[in-house]
């Protein structure tokens, strides 16, 4: 089991754990701890090895992120925290190592593949404020393209939400 992967995973429940105490409403922490039940079996699956497994739970886990908005800055550090994790399974234990499709576009500046994940592209002159990565990603959380949150690829930063003037 890699260690990175574990410890990223501890991560996000410690920041879930910390942010459902400082919830100030029952809803918000039967959300949190949904979600820290939720990161309880995936670490039960890495531990036992079942890779499959622990990789519809991150999925199912995803689309739940999306649907039970975990609001004010806790919520967005809870976001990055399981970004950081999902990121950090992908690239040493998930299926995104080789890219399914990739492409450029000539004098665009900017690179699009497509992974298990959703779409990854790369802009030139724009970064992300907090790590200065220029790959950003479309998150649907299950949803539609339409609806998607622009993210930093490298540290899971909340770039864009959908539906919000840029």
């Amino acid at each position: 089991m890699n260690a990175d992967v574990m410890d990223d995973l501890a991560q996000y429940i410690n920041v879930l754990s910390t942010n459902m105490e400082k919830a100030k409403h029952t809803q918000d922490r039967s959300f949190y701890v949904g979600h820290l039940a939720a990161a309880a079996l995936i670490f039960k699956s890495l531990q036992q090895s079942n890779f499959e497994q622990a990789r519809q739970q991150i999925a199912t886990e995803k689309r739940n992120l999306g649907w039970s908005f975990l609001p004010g800055e806790e919520g967005s550090a809870a976001e990055a925290a399981f970004a950081r994790f999902t990121k950090s399974f992908d690239d040493k234990i998930g299926e995104s190592g080789p890219e399914v499709y990739e492409r450029s576009r000539e004098g665009k500046g900017r690179t699009s593949r497509v992974t298990p994940r959703g779409w990854t592209y790369t802009i030139q002159n724009t970064s992300c404020p907090e790590c200065g990565s220029n790959e950003f990603e479309c998150r649907t959380y299950g949803g539609s393209w339409d609806d998607a949150d622009i993210h930093c690829a490298k540290c899971g930063r909340l770039i864009h939400r959908a539906w919000e003037a840029m």
